[in-house]
């Protein structure tokens, strides 16, 4: 996203002139936008509606990504891909589904290329093998029929009896990569996987020794694994593959970081034991889970990642967890009040609330923003949750001062989950996730200013 927000600078100065707003306080909701700066819709059914990703394009335009209702039944989903103007405004909708009972098709991951097309990637469960997706859309909503398909690409790994998609993101040559999980074709195990697409949809030959894709079994004693997040780390010539999730070991999911070169091999020069791998645990009792959900890299090269430690199951107790590395994978020693590379929030371990910690990206001056969802002020029901941090790991008092952290309630007796946070060029900040109560559920949008966010000249 660091990236992203550089190379578009300049489109965004000349598309709007210098860029200047008085905001009351970063994080108030942005009255210009929708109603009260929150959005919400659906795709004509009413159910299962549901944001997973936001990308901001060149032009301003925000596109938001994941799964809709096309055939109306309960159980079922489409691709959902919705495109809005800068003021919350529908500019076009694509809700793809199978029409077939029972069939469940989501877009987990966006990305804009430089000509505003968006590559999304997800999962369909009626394709053989519960491939990889990958889609290309226009900038009208319609498919890029000059990418792989009409428009979609399907990555199946061989040896694999299922597979899904989590995440996406370019390379500064234009290609594409992809990351999620595949299972094995005994159904026993499943692990780490990636795939690299050519910018015509097909497969990267020049990725895991001709392949275009790979399998990651058994890293560092993992018993299963899945990639729900990436970033490229771009070091002088090379462009590093990112990506965060879980590791299963001692029957426990922990809080991993992986780097892969861009050949696929794992790269043996990252992490504390310098096995391509960083594995960070919080909490050192016995826990349910600790898994990554966000990740980005900074200029330099530093990586923070964002993640839920799932304390208890009953009652469901969750704690959101960051930590953030070193360039090489090694725990930022500046970060953190115990200056060990980890943050919890809240500081004290919840005993009965859920604090969800779904994405995070950097600002410029190194702020960390967090996204996610929470039911501490609105139980049992959730509200989005936004959380800004310092560089050194410590709450900004100057977001919602002087808390540092907010909820967004989108109405009574609903529940709201934030699942993706983006940036705007202007500094302005969008959130993106669901809002309903079973078993009619929108795709819901909020967004906020944030002066400290600006790119001012």
């Amino acid at each position: 996203m660091k990236r992203y927000i550089q190379g578009i600078l300049v489109a965004c100065l000349m598309m709007q002139g210098h860029i200047s707003y008085t905001a009351n306080f970063d994080g108030e909701l942005d009255d210009t936008f929708g109603t009260n700066g929150l959005v919400t819709f659906d795709f004509g059914k009413t159910m299962n509606d549901s944001i997973s990703a936001l990308v901001i394009r060149h032009d301003g335009r925000i596109v938001a990504g994941g799964g809709c209702n096309g055939t109306g039944g309960q159980g079922e989903q489409g691709f959902g891909l919705a495109i809005l103007g800068p003021d919350g405004s529908s500019a076009c909708l694509s809700c793809i589904d199978d029409e077939q009972t029972g069939v469940v098709n989501f877009i987990s991951g966006l990305a804009v290329q430089p000509d505003n097309k968006v590559v999304a990637a997800g999962f369909a469960s009626a394709t053989a093998g519960n491939s990889f997706i990958v889609m290309r859309y226009n900038k009208d909503c319609t498919l890029d029929t000059s990418f792989g398909t009409d428009g979609r690409v399907e990555v199946t790994f061989p040896g694999s009896s299922s597979a899904g998609a989590c995440a996406v993101a370019l390379k500064r040559d234009g290609r594409i990569v992809v990351v999620g999980q595949s299972q094995d074709d005994t159904g026993q195990g499943t692990f780490y996987a990636v795939a690299v697409l050519n910018p015509d949809g097909s497969l990267d030959s020049s990725f895991a020794a001709g392949a275009g894709r790979r399998v990651y079994n058994n890293l560092v004693n993992n018993s299963a694994s899945q990639a729900n997040a990436m970033a490229i780390q771009s070091i002088g010539d090379d462009d590093n593959i990112i990506f965060a999730g879980y590791g299963t070991q001692d029957g426990t999911p922990r809080f991993q970081v992986v780097r892969i070169t861009c050949d696929g091999d794992v790269d043996l020069t990252f992490g504390t034991n310098m096995d391509g791998v960083e594995t960070i645990i919080f909490n050192d009792t016995v826990v349910v889970s600790e898994t990554a959900y966000g990740v980005d890299v900074k200029p330099d090269g530093g990586i923070a990642a964002v993640g839920t430690s799932r304390i208890t199951s009953t009652p469901l107790a969750e704690q959101i967890i960051i930590a953030q590395l070193n360039a090489n994978g090694t725990p930022d020693m500046n970060f953190g009040t115990g200056n060990d590379g980890r943050v919890f929030f809240p500081a004290v371990t919840p005993t009965n609330n859920r604090y969800f910690g779904s994405a995070i990206n950097i600002q410029n001056d190194q702020r960390l923003l967090i996204g996610g969802y929470t039911d501490v002020s609105n139980a049992p029901l959730l509200n989005f949750l936004l959380i800004r941090l310092a560089s050194d790991g410590s709450l900004d008092t100057t977001f919602n001062p002087p808390n540092g952290f907010l909820e967004t309630n989108f109405g009574v007796g609903v529940n709201s989950f934030a699942n993706a946070i983006a940036m705007q060029c202007d500094g302005k900040i969008v959130a993106g996730g669901t809002v309903g109560s079973s078993p009619t559920f929108d795709f819901a949008l909020a967004r906020y200013l944030n002066e400290n966010g600006n790119h001012e000249v």
